[in-house]
């Protein structure tokens, strides 16, 4: 029998045996598995943003306030010349947990394999791809306004229902179209079609779980007859969760047209959503004019009819604003924003239909 001695040494000579062990297979799969990507082509970008807004009363924000809106970091996992897997992680507002301030979000996590140009598969969570914004709805130095179209992007802000789920969570093939974007051809063509979960109550993960049998189904397609022209065609359908037993069908359709020039540019959306029985259509025309290489300015008109079948609910907004560039990686913008609503609109307090802000931001690209 052993001695309660020997006992204790077998025990630490087990604890060791364990520990080495532990230290091999890790070094195996993780070390091993870290190989399997180049560190040297690992990519890690991203961006920040502070943005200033005062309106003049509380249909805005009155106080004029500080919003450290977005730190954002990006990365790119190449782990063959074919098959890459990326994230995008949003810390929005300074996040602090422990009194429940602020946001950390995914954005983005998927992976892509590319069979050729023509023909790429992706996994995961993606950015619907409608229109012109939103695939770029979070990332401020890729733009130049503020904010986004919120008429299209975010339309609840505007007494609406959004026209398309913020994300999909499934599968989608992507890719150009054959002869197109090769060198000498003059055109370009591409389309991303995608099939995922439906959109959820608010208390239903749909990265985890779908509580519908059904499954959202939607498509971008983009063509350029030339350098200076764009035009594309969105969609999307899918059951929409309406309580917790019943769901409705929803359909959206969308256009948009862009004309580039060197110092112009003419960017024309709009969008056409039916849901539960309710008929929304919105969007926008935004020009921009550069004045030196690193300025320009800018004019949006953003329109939603958030009810057809209402008469005095539409939201329209008449945008001016700025953005320099002053140095590489730095934009500042500053924009006058009007906003005009009928008294119907779900979100006019105490009868005040108009107001007015003024909004400056600074976002950095790294």
């Amino acid at each position: 029998m052993n001695s309660p001695t020997q006992k204790n040494s077998l025990r630490v000579y087990k604890i060791y045996l364990s520990l080495i062990l532990a230290g091999i297979f890790a070094h195996g799969v993780f070390l091993g598995r870290a190989e399997g990507v180049d560190l040297n082509a690992l990519k890690i970008y991203g961006y920040l943003d502070e943005v200033y807004t005062k309106s003049n009363n509380e249909q805005g924000n009155k106080n004029g306030s500080f919003d450290l809106a977005h730190f954002n970091l990006l990365f790119d996992f190449p782990v063959t010349s074919k098959l890459i897997v990326k994230t995008h992680i949003i810390f929005q507002g300074a996040p602090d947990t422990a009194r429940d301030f602020g946001t950390i979000k995914v954005e983005w996590n998927f992976f892509e394999y590319a069979f050729r140009d023509e023909f790429k598969f992706r996994g995961g969570q993606v950015v619907t791809p409608f229109g012109i914004f939103n695939e770029v709805r979070e990332t401020a130095p890729a733009f130049l306004t503020v904010e986004v179209p919120q008429n299209l992007i975010l339309p609840a802000t505007r007494g609406g229902f959004s026209f398309f789920p913020e994300h999909n969570k499934g599968g989608g093939i992507l890719g150009r179209f054959f002869g197109s974007g090769r060198e000498g051809s003059g055109w370009e063509a591409s389309y991303d079609l995608y099939v995922g979960n439906v959109e959820n109550l608010d208390t239903v993960n749909p990265a985890q779980f779908d509580d519908n049998a059904d499954k959202s189904v939607g498509g971008r397609f983009n063509y350029s007859p030339t350098d200076s022209l764009f035009f594309g065609l969105s969609f999307f359908t899918g059951e929409r969760a309406v309580t917790d037993t019943t769901d409705s069908r929803h359909n959206s359709l969308g256009g948009h047209f862009v004309w580039n020039t060197r110092a112009l540019n003419i960017s024309v959306e709009g969008a056409y959503s039916e849901f539960n029985g309710q008929e929304e259509w919105g969007g926008f025309t935004q020009t921009s004019y550069r004045i030196l290489k690193n300025l320009a300015l800018y004019y949006r008109y953003e329109y939603l009819d958030p009810n057809i079948n209402e008469f005095k609910d539409t939201w329209e907004t008449h945008l001016f604003g700025l953005n320099w560039n002053p140095i590489t990686g730095m934009y500042m913008k500053v924009e006058f924003n009007f906003h005009e609503r009928g008294k119907d609109n779900s979100l006019v307090t105490l009868g005040q239909t108009d107001f007015s802000e003024i909004q400056a931001a600074i976002a950095v690209a790294f």
